[in-house]
């Protein structure tokens, strides 16, 4: 069941036209939930204007799962992973190497 505020794999608002996207968890303290995990980034992956992406504290979303995502959303300028906690150190390098030139990836 769906309800405000939530975002998840199976919830949320419709995304079609959707250019910048903020999904950060607990954002500004007002209790938000976030389930978003690797099979949503794949979903998202699939909007052809989504430009920004705001992923910060998504607690569910791996380094391998955001890769994925820079290597196929070719729309994807900006993306906010910092204080993700299943993004590991050890794969910054190989997700700025995924964003090249064309997207900024904030760790």
């Amino acid at each position: 069941m769906c309800g405000a505020p939530q975002t998840t794999d199976h919830c949320g608002p419709p995304l079609e036209a959707a250019r910048d996207l903020r999904l950060a968890c607990g954002a500004g303290g007002r209790g938000a939930q976030c389930a978003i995990t690797d099979e949503g980034l794949g979903a998202l992956a699939a909007l052809p204007r989504l430009s920004q992406l705001d992923l910060s504290r998504c607690e569910h979303v791996t380094g391998e799962g955001v890769r994925r995502l820079l290597t196929t959303a070719r729309a994807l300028t900006a993306v906010n992973v910092q204080q993700c906690a299943a993004v590991a150190a050890e794969q910054h390098a190989s997700l700025k190497q995924a964003a090249g030139a064309r997207c900024n990836v904030y760790l």
